[in-house]
C-alpha cells in the first residue's frame, strides 16, 4: 500500500515522493527515531501544501481539509498531530503510548517503529485522497 501511494505523490511532487521513499528505507532499517521525526515533517510539508498555506499552523491546515476528508481521518490527522507535537516539543522520556495493554515509551526506535505500523496505511490513504484533488 504505502509503495502505491508513494507513486501517486510522485505525480503531485518528485521531491516529496522522494522523502516518503526515504521513509520507507529508515523503517526497513530500523531506525524508528530518525523515521518518525522525517514522516512527521513530510506529511506536514504535504498537507501545507494541498492547501497552497504555509503560514498556517499544521492544526489548521489539517481542519481546512473537511471537504476532502472524513471528519474520521481528520481525527486520525490531529492524533498524528499530537504526536508529531510529543516528538518535535517534549522531552519523550515523559512520554508513552499503550498498545495491546503494554506502554512503550516515545524515546525507543522501536516504539517510532510501531507507530509507522499503526498510523502509516491511514497516512497514506489520507495523502491519497488529498493528493489525487490536486491531480485532477
Amino acid at each position: 500500500m504505502n509503495k502505491e501511494a508513494i507513486d501517486l505523490i510522485f505525480h503531485y511532487s518528485k521531491h516529496y515522493a522522494n522523502i516518503l521513499y526515504e521513509c520507507e528505507s529508515l523503517y526497513e532499517e530500523g531506525r524508528g527515531f530518525v523515521l518518525a521525526l522525517c514522516f512527521f515533517n513530510i506529511v506536514e510539508s504535504i498537507i501545507r501544501s494541498v492547501n497552497e498555506n504555509f503560514n498556517n499552523s499544521f492544526e489548521e491546515s489539517i481542519n481546512s481539509l473537511s471537504f476532502l476528508i472524513t471528519e474520521e481521518e481528520i481525527n486520525i490527522l490531529h492524533r498524528f498531530r499530537s504526536l508529531r507535537n510529543k516528538y518535535t516539543h517534549k522531552d519523550l522520556n515523559q512520554y508513552f503510548i499503550e498498545y495491546d495493554g503494554l506502554a512503550y515509551s516515545l524515546n525507543e526506535d522501536n516504539t517510532a517503529l510501531k507507530l509507522y505500523e499503526l498510523y502509516s496505511e491511514k497516512i497514506y490513504i489520507i495523502l491519497i485522497k488529498i493528493v489525487r484533488s490536486k491531480l485532477i
